[in-house]
This record gives structure tokens, C-alpha cells and sequence, in this order.
């Protein structure tokens, strides 16, 4: 048998060696997903890029949706143009001869489609004409206060840009170009 000084000598000596090895393996490990990990965040950025751009050129933009996707979409965008939301569906009151007579005009489909509007013109914050290029601007990263300077620079609300670019909004109302009712500026009464 061996002394017991020895055996101990070797074990120490063991246990040394191990520990030295792991921890060596231990930071060449790490050292190698941090920079797997850097390559991966560059990557994400470079798509971020490459959408944004390809998302400029109109000719690309259902490219990569499924067929399944798109009979969705259409499914629902069906859905909301025939049923409103908050007005059930009545048929269209004809004119009367008192109404004619008393100079009152007949109502239209154009008429009924005007109070349709604002019911059928929700969209993503994100897709808001006026503030569509700042959510392009976020989403390749640029950081919110940068963007909140640009938005104040182009004469819009900064607190705009901070809601989810997801959360259904009033579009914009006649082609003015307005908030649809997600605040404003305040400066419409003079």
C-alpha cells in the first residue's frame, strides 16, 4: 500500500489539474459565444436593414406570405368592410314625396358610407401615414428619444411613438393627414 501522505499528494495534484482544465475550457467556451452571440446581434440588425428596405419597394411586400395567410387576410378585411362594427346592418330608407317636396335630399350610399369611416379605417399605429417612417426608424433600432426629436422636428406628437406599434388606430380622416383621435396637438382651434 501507499503512504497516506502520498495518496493525498496525488489527489491534491489531481483535483488541481481538473480544476485548471475546466476553468480554461470554462472561458475558451464563453469567449466563444460571446462572439457567436455578436455575430447573431449583427445579423439581427443587418435583417432589420434589409426589411426596412425591402419593405420601401411595393412590388415586394407579399412576397413570403403564404397563400393559407393571405385567404385570411382577405377573409378578414371582407368581414370588416361588410359588417360594422357598432351599426347593425338597415336597409336604406327611401325617400318619401313629403321628403321631396320639403326639400329635404334623398339619402345616399355616399352619405352612409361617410358615417361608415371611421369605423372601417383602423389600422396599426405602426402603419399611420404620418408616422410611418419613425416605427421604421425604431425597428432597425434607432433608440425612442432620437426618434421623439425627429417626430417633434416634423411638427407631430412625440407620445405618439410611444404605444405599440401593433394597437389599432383611427387612420387618418379625409386625407388630412390627422392623428384620428390619438391625441393631438392642440392646435386646430387657432
Amino acid at each position: 500500500p501507499l503512504p497516506p501522505a502520498k495518496v493525498t499528494l496525488l489527489l491534491n495534484n489531481f483535483v488541481l489539474t481538473t480544476t485548471r482544465f475546466l476553468n480554461a475550457f470554462a472561458a475558451a467556451t464563453d469567449e466563444k459565444i460571446r462572439i457567436v452571440s455578436d455575430k447573431i446581434t449583427d445579423m439581427e440588425v443587418m435583417m432589420s436593414i434589409l426589411e426596412a428596405k425591402l419593405s420601401s419597394v411595393p412590388e415586394v411586400e407579399n412576397v413570403g406570405e403564404t397563400p393559407q395567410h393571405e385567404q385570411q387576410q382577405e377573409q378578414q378585411q371582407q368581414q370588416q368592410q361588410d359588417t360594422p362594427s357598432n351599426a347593425p346592418a338597415e336597409p336604406q330608407p327611401t325617400p318619401t314625396e313629403n321628403d321631396v317636396a320639403a326639400g329635404a335630399p334623398p339619402p345616399t350610399s355616399e352619405s352612409t358610407s361617410q358615417a361608415l369611416v371611421p369605423m372601417s379605417t383602423k389600422i396599426p399605429a405602426s402603419e399611420h401615414p404620418d408616422y410611418k417612417p419613425f416605427f421604421k426608424l425604431l425597428k432597425i433600432g434607432a433608440p425612442l428619444g432620437a426618434v421623439q426629436q425627429k417626430v417633434v422636428a416634423a411638427g407631430l406628437d412625440p407620445a405618439f411613438m410611444e404605444q405599440e406599434p401593433t394597437n389599432m388606430i383611427d387612420g387618418p380622416e379625409g386625407g388630412e393627414g390627422g392623428e384620428g383621435g390619438e391625441g393631438g396637438e392642440g392646435g386646430e382651434g387657432g
